[in-house]
């Protein structure tokens, strides 16, 4: 579950039919919290960034059924 964004920068214009690359690296985890750095390109430019955090979500304690 995507808990935090931060520091999203929209640099480049994506249209339909661009082809995106994602790239994400794992920066750290912090108790059951994971920080990730990513970016999206579109013709090898970066068209958006941010960090974002993300934790294990345990789908009993959601209110979801089996």
């Amino acid at each position: 579950v995507v808990t935090r964004v931060n520091n999203v920068k929209l640099k480049k214009m994506m249209k339909p039919g661009d082809t995106m690359i994602i790239e994400v690296v794992f920066i750290e985890q912090l108790a059951g919290a994971y920080l990730f750095k990513g970016k999206v390109k579109v013709n090898d430019q970066v068209a958006v960034s941010c960090e974002f955090t993300c934790a294990v979500a345990n789908p009993m304690v959601s209110g979801a059924k089996e």
